[in-house]
């Protein structure tokens, strides 16, 4: 991203090739969108052939993870398979 007061522009390296994906604005919900494109593009696309199914979580709805007082990527990862294995993955 080259990012400038009002928008940033976007390339990604897909495949082996650069990739223009446009213009984000630099607000809240043009943030938010580009974000949400990214979860797409990127990581369900790459891990999908090696497993059965890709499940993203929105942070902002994992709650046990947000407000533990320890937070290491790998107790934030097993709780996120906990909370996905009890049903309770938003």
């Amino acid at each position: 991203m080259d990012i400038h007061r009002t928008f940033a522009e976007v390339v990604v390296w897909e495949d082996g090739r650069l990739r223009h994906h446009g213009r984000v604005d630099m607000t809240r919900s043009g943030l938010k969108g580009f974000g949400r494109s990214l979860r797409r593009m990127a990581v369900v696309r790459v891990l999908s052939p090696y497993v059965g199914r890709v499940i993203v979580a929105d942070p902002m709805q994992v709650k046990a993870i947000a407000h533990a007082s320890i937070r290491t990527g790998k107790i934030d990862a097993g709780v996120l398979a906990q909370l996905h294995a009890s049903g309770f993955l938003a």
